[in-house]
C-alpha cells in the first residue's frame, strides 16, 4: 500500500468520524422538525397580530429558542462547531434565551 493512501485509510477507519456522521444524519432529521416548529410559530404570531393587534410573548420566546437551536444544529452540520447539539451534547435549547425586554 502506498503512503499517499494512508490518510484516506485512516479517515475511513476513524470511529469518531463515523460517529459524527451518524449524529449529523440524525440532526438533519431533527432540524426538519425544528423548522416545522418555526414555521408554525410564524403563522401563530401572524394570527395573533391580525386578531389581537400584538405578538404573543410566549410564542416569541419559543420561536427564538427554536431559531437558536436550528442555528446550533447548522453550525455542527457545517463543521463550524465541534459541540454536539442537544440531545447528543450541549445545552438544552429550552430556557437558554431570555424573553425580549428582560434584562
Amino acid at each position: 500500500m502506498t503512503t499517499k493512501n494512508q490518510p484516506l485509510k485512516k479517515s475511513l477507519l476513524s470511529t469518531q468520524s463515523w460517529i459524527r456522521i451518524g449524529i449529523m444524519v440524525l440532526m438533519v432529521v431533527l432540524n426538519k422538525f425544528v423548522q416545522w416548529g418555526i414555521n408554525l410559530i410564524a403563522l401563530l404570531q401572524a394570527a395573533f397580530v391580525l386578531f389581537k393587534g400584538e405578538k404573543n410573548p410566549q410564542a416569541t420566546k419559543i420561536g427564538q429558542q427554536l431559531a437558536q437551536y436550528s442555528f446550533d444544529i447548522m453550525q455542527f452540520l457545517t463543521y463550524n462547531s465541534e459541540e454536539r447539539p442537544f440531545p447528543f451534547g450541549g445545552k438544552s435549547p429550552i430556557g437558554q434565551i431570555k424573553p425580549p425586554g428582560s434584562s
